[in-house]
């Protein structure tokens, strides 16, 4: 079963590897036709849970996201390796976490468990959601996260307009594809947790290529 679960987590994060390239994405999902019947599907009685669950979500991940953009020498095959490994011991995680070259183990951990327990609550506190597909989840997710990342970028310049679009871009797919990987998840908080930074580290390549194409524009002007 874990193995099942972490699977789905790992091809999450590939999923959004490839959203993460595409210009459209954003766009082709919120005209998506199946989202609009999906939110008139859900009761929103209890929606300040599912609000209160991704804000809090993209506050962490701003942490998270800044601690591996920060660490350069990650060994995803050592992560990989203790996928299919029956670990419960937050020191094991954070041990884990240490021997693949994460040098902040301890905070990154403490941050990743922090996620585990926010989807908790949302399990406890509103079980209708959790009990939706995954379709009218994603829809309803989307709603929120979309929400919070507005497209009025304060910069000038054709490069460094398209530069924070696809940083937000990144941050916005990463943020709701981590969400959807906890929510489906429940092999126990480690488990969960090391999920979790597979996903994360999507992130960080997703903000590499952003950059790469920002230098690649200012060597065009």
């Amino acid at each position: 079963m874990k193995k099942k679960i972490l699977g789905f987590v790992v091809t999450l994060a590939l999923l959004n590897f490839i959203s993460c390239s595409q210009d459209n994405y954003t766009e082709e999902n919120s005209d998506n036709e199946m989202f609009p019947k999906a939110l008139n599907r859900y009761s929103a009685s209890n929606d300040e849970y599912v609000y209160d669950f991704v804000k809090k979500h993209i506050e962490i991940n701003d942490k998270i996201f800044s601690i591996l953009e920060s660490e350069t020498n990650i060994n995803s095959k050592i992560l990989d390796k203790y996928l299919s490994k029956d670990i419960t011991s937050e020191d094991e995680f954070k041990s884990i976490l240490q021997e693949s070259g994460v040098k902040r183990f301890n905070e990154l951990g403490e941050l990743m468990l922090l996620q585990v327990e926010n989807s908790k609550i949302l399990h406890s506190k509103n079980p209708t959601f959790i009990k939706l597909d995954k379709i009218e989840q994603d829809a309803i997710l989307t709603k929120y996260i979309d929400q919070m990342f507005s497209n009025n970028y304060q910069v000038t310049g054709k490069c460094e307009h398209q530069r924070e679009k696809d940083r937000s871009r990144c941050e916005r797919n990463s943020n709701k594809t981590g969400a959807l990987a906890l929510l489906g998840c429940v092999g126990g908080p480690v488990i969960c947790g090391l999920g979790l930074v597979a996903v994360m580290m999507v992130h960080t390549d997703c903000i590499k290529d952003a950059e790469v194409d920002y230098k690649d524009c200012l060597k065009g002007l």
